[in-house]
């Protein structure tokens, strides 16, 4: 079930006395900017290490003797020469739009790689799941919340439930 904004708030700090609800909401931040910050760099140092690996795989094919290449880059020559290039400007600009696509395919296979990898990190953690829902279960059924008593939010009255909901929305 995918939570949007409100509901994630009534969801984020069910646990905290209400004195320290603003500490607990700055603890919860915190958490989320490291966890995202820490995600990036953990994604971001193979993603650049998979873009020039592949990099460097695309351009073993792309040689004067592979014919493939050869038609492309006289291809890319001839279009650039009907826009006016002289013929030795014409090659360069060739030369330089093959180098362009072959490190953009390059990153399309990193990203690629990546998304593999975030997909075996979520499903090998994805077991992990049933087993702290079953657990958290059994403390319910044990006759506790799992909470500490002094953490627990006392029952709000009519006045109290409306005002909350009022503030809510």
């Amino acid at each position: 079930m995918i939570f949007t904004g409100r509901e994630k708030r009534k969801l984020d700090l069910p646990t905290c006395h209400p004195k320290d609800v603003l500490q607990g909401a700055a603890l919860y931040n915190l958490s989320r900017q490291t966890g995202g910050s820490l995600g990036i760099a953990i994604l971001a140092t193979p993603l650049d290490h998979r873009a020039d690996v592949h990099a460097a795989y695309l351009t073993e094919n792309v040689t004067s003797l592979s014919p493939a290449a050869w038609q492309r880059l006289e291809t890319m020559r001839a279009g650039l020469e009907a826009r006016g290039l002289d013929p030795a400007a014409a090659l360069q600009g060739a030369y330089q739009l093959m180098h362009g696509l072959s490190e953009q395919q390059a990153s399309v296979l990193a990203f690629r790689d990546s998304y593999f990898f975030v997909i075996l990190v979520i499903g090998s953690l994805l077991p992990f799941v049933w087993i702290f829902k079953a657990r958290a279960f059994d403390l319910k059924n044990l006759g506790g919340s799992g909470v500490p008593a002094s953490a627990q939010v006392p029952p709000a009255t009519s006045v109290d439930a409306r005002a909350a909901e009022a503030l809510a929305h």
